[in-house]
């Protein structure tokens, strides 16, 4: 995905949960191999909606997509018990290799950090840009800033 300083994008922060404990449980070898797979399967379903993986942090990522509907149906697709996921739009612009900044990429790092476990967390912006995914929202009233909760919704 080639991305223009400036260029209006949804940005998806993922953090997995429970990877210190899941490491201590299988040994270093052995969760290393696992998040290696893990990370290559999310690098390839980002990518097959045109995203890109611009960032891996321990155990999370940092993704550009070309749209909000593009990042939710990723998002809404790993929701579960390991992840908490948090989408914003907005402007990026890219700094050095491999490094994007913008408030966009704040506001979804916040969301994140927000986000419930096994949820999807949302500027209302993003979930209001997403017109192609069919999606449910409710305000999350734990949050700094507004937020919504993105759940899929029954045709």
């Amino acid at each position: 995905m080639a991305i223009a300083d400036g260029e209006l994008v949804a940005v998806m922060v993922l953090d997995t949960v429970g990877s210190t404990a899941r490491r201590a449980q299988l040994g270093e070898v052995a969760a290393n191999q696992l998040d290696l797979a893990e990370r290559a399967a999310l690098r390839t379903r980002i990518a097959d909606v045109g995203g890109e993986v611009v960032a891996e942090t321990g155990d999370g990522a940092v993704a550009l997509f070309p749209s909000a509907s593009a990042a939710l149906e990723v998002g809404l697709s790993l929701r579960g018990p390991q992840y908490r996921i948090g989408v914003a739009v907005g402007e990026v612009v890219h700094v050095e290799d491999g490094v994007w900044s913008g408030s966009a990429m704040q506001e979804a790092a916040m969301l994140e950090r927000a986000c419930p476990v096994g949820e999807v967390v949302a500027s209302p912006l993003a979930a209001q840009l997403a017109t192609s995914v069919h999606v449910s929202i409710e305000p999350l009233d734990s949050a700094p800033a507004s937020a919504v909760v993105v759940r899929p919704s029954a045709l």
